[in-house]
C-alpha cells in the first residue's frame, strides 16, 4: 500500500442494522484505521416460528475485524470484508421440542461479510457461519 502513511478520510462509519432471521433492528461501528479496521454490533430480535412458536428477545453483540481493499478510482468504490466473534442472548422460548436443534442457542458464534463504500454511503452483508443467519446493513461515514 503506498499511501499507507495518507491519513484515513472519514474513518467512522455508523450503520442500521436488519436481521431478516429474527426481524432484528440495531446499530454497527466500523473504525478505519489503515487497511485495517475493527467494528462492533448490536441488535435485538423476535423469532416467529411455526405453530405459534416464538423466542422472545434475541440479543446478538459482534465485535471483529475489517480488510479493505484498494479504492476502485474509476468508479470511487472501496470493498472491503469482515471477520468476528459475535455474542447471542435468548429470552423466553415456546417451540416444539423437535423443531429446533438445541445447538443453535449457544452463545457464541462467527459471522464473516463484506461490504461496499462509495463516497459516504455504505453497505454491508454479515452471516453467521455456524447459526446460518445474515445481516444487512446500510451506513454513513464521517
Amino acid at each position: 500500500w503506498e499511501d499507507e502513511n495518507k491519513i484515513v478520510q472519514k474513518p467512522n462509519t455508523i450503520y442500521l442494522t436488519f436481521q431478516p432471521g429474527d426481524l432484528g433492528l440495531g446499530v454497527r461501528y466500523d473504525k478505519r484505521i489503515s487497511q485495517f479496521g475493527v467494528y462492533s454490533s448490536f441488535s435485538r430480535g423476535n423469532y416467529k416460528l411455526a405453530k405459534e412458536g416464538y423466542i422472545k428477545n434475541h440479543f446478538k453483540f459482534a465485535l471483529g475485524g475489517l480488510v479493505y481493499l484498494r479504492e476502485n478510482s474509476f468508479n470511487n468504490y472501496t470493498g472491503f470484508f469482515n471477520c468476528g466473534l459475535s455474542y447471542h442472548t435468548y429470552g423466553e422460548k415456546s417451540y416444539e421440542p423437535r423443531t429446533i436443534n438445541e445447538k443453535v442457542f449457544k452463545p457464541l458464534s462467527i459471522e464473516a461479510g463484506g461490504g461496499l463504500r462509495r463516497k459516504n454511503l455504505n453497505a454491508a452483508i454479515r452471516f453467521d457461519l455456524i447459526k446460518f443467519e445474515g445481516s444487512i446493513d446500510f451506513g454513513i461515514s464521517f
